[in-house]
């Protein structure tokens, strides 16, 4: 949000899954351009529907602070389209600090093609 029309590549990482009624797993993110690296600090809920996969969090950027995320994946592998991502992080006041869809409700579809791959089980 204080620079909205930076770009550059996001470098990102996330594994999460329930091991009996735990969700484990965990997500971090880099976007140099803007001197962000969010790790993240624990995984609270994690929803699977139709290759869709949305998962929400806490972490912290560059090493501190206390912030909540939200990764919302698309496995396009059934249906012969992109993988697709939106990755959302908000400070502990609830302000947009990054997101890849500005402006977008938290329950869009993610709109951003991948280089990689999206599993969703």
């Amino acid at each position: 949000p204080n620079n909205p029309l930076s770009t550059g590549q996001v470098q990102f990482g996330v594994t999460a899954k329930y091991s009996g009624t735990s969700l484990i797993g965990d997500v971090d993110m880099n976007f140099r351009v803007g001197n962000i690296n969010f790790v993240s600090t624990s995984l609270t809920v994690l929803v699977i529907s139709r290759g869709n996969a949305t998962l929400r969090g806490t972490g912290t950027i560059n090493g501190s602070g206390n912030y909540t995320f939200l990764v919302t994946g698309f496995d396009g592998q059934d249906t012969g389209t992109d993988d697709l991502i939106r990755f959302q992080i908000k400070n502990s006041s609830g302000n947009v600090v990054y997101d890849i869809q500005p402006g977008a409700a938290d329950t869009a579809t993610p709109t951003t093609p991948i280089t990689g791959q999206i599993i969703v089980h």
